[in-house]
């Protein structure tokens, strides 16, 4: 108990003593004598957010357990508070910063990332771990980069540009891997969401450039993003195939990077073939983040209720879980013949 209030009290030094800081400099913007200088308080209070704070955070926490990357974190907010409380005419070394300081942080974070997803892939493959992909890997080595939350949303980014971009070649299965997507209208249902956002661009575009051309424009960007995380999706349901891990006696069912669940063999209640519409039981949570619009065939059902990681980290709960697999039958007799060795 001491040694949790001991952690409690180091953790609101070392975040309470930056947060105080700049919230000192933004009450100093609210003061007479900042009015008087606005151009040299302006100067100082740009390097204080942006350099000295961070430096400050960073001497708190080098000796302690605390990601020394959410240094990068404080350096962000430092950007953030310094854009809103300064005139923008006193935001001339903020602009630099941005232009240039920035987007070499972001390179440099891309290449840790990917420099240690490398050595994860390295070291798995020599335990021969089969089971780890890509998108397993970069997780892996975004959680020790920067806070889970964020690493779950910087990962999906990186699958996205990975799987959109790079990932090419043919991935054979194994004979504990099951594919998904053969028979499944996923790849319809994508492809039709590809055309119908592709048609949609031009219309919206024409119709907002009459009221804003800034708004047409950012929307067809963000359309247009839609599109190209459609089509990374579509390209990584063959790269991430349902898996039996009977290592580490658990399934892993996959929906490209989107879903993900991972069951232990022991919580496996009732494994069996389901061809019913899902729309018509609401105790069954579907695994597609389609949901209804995508059929299922499979239904596995758990003794507890547990979650499952869906698009962007977010996740959802279920007790009974459906899902859709191209081999039914081979993937049922397998799992029950697992389970009933337990």
């Amino acid at each position: 108990m001491m040694r949790r209030t001991i952690n409690l009290h180091d953790n609101f030094v070392s975040f309470g003593i930056p947060f105080l800081l700049i919230f000192s400099l933004v009450c100093l913007t609210k003061t007479s004598w900042f009015h008087q200088y606005p151009k040299e308080l302006s100067i100082g209070i740009t390097l204080d957010l942006i350099l000295i704070i961070p430096f400050v955070y960073y001497l708190l926490i080098r000796k302690k357990a605390i990601p020394k990357i959410t240094v990068l974190t404080i350096f962000v907010i430092g950007l953030v508070v310094s854009s809103s409380i300064l005139p923008l005419e006193q935001q001339g070394i903020l602009s630099l910063v941005k232009k240039v300081v920035v987007p070499i942080i972001e390179l440099v974070v891309l290449v840790v990332v990917i420099y240690k997803s490398r050595i994860v892939i390295r070291n798995y493959k020599k335990q021969k771990n089969e089971k780890l992909d890509f998108y397993d890997a970069v997780k892996i080595a975004l959680k020790e980069v920067v806070p889970n939350k964020i690493s779950l949303l910087l990962s999906t980014e990186i699958a996205v540009i990975y799987y959109g971009f790079f990932s090419w070649k043919k991935r054979e299965l194994n004979t504990n891997e099951y594919s998904y997507h053969k028979k499944s209208t996923s790849v319809s249902i994508l492809l039709g969401f590809i055309l119908l956002i592709l048609i949609e661009i031009i219309t919206l575009h024409h119709l907002l450039s009459m009221w804003s051309l800034i708004a047409a424009w950012v929307l067809t960007f963000l359309s247009i993003y839609t599109c190209f995380q459609m089509m990374a999706l579509l390209k990584s349901l063959s790269k991430r195939p349902v898996f039996i891990d009977e290592a580490n006696q658990q399934l892993v069912l996959r929906y490209g990077f989107f879903s993900e669940a991972v069951i232990p063999f022991l919580e496996i209640k009732k494994i069996s073939i389901y061809e019913k519409e899902i729309s018509d039981d609401k105790s069954i949570t579907s695994f597609s983040p389609f949901g209804k619009l995508e059929g299922v065939n499979m239904l596995i059902e758990l003794f507890n209720k547990t979650e499952f990681n869906s698009f962007y980290g977010f996740k959802k709960k279920y007790t009974s879980l459906a899902f859709f697999v191209d081999e039914k039958h081979q993937f049922v007799k397998r799992i029950e013949t697992i389970v009933a060795k337990k």
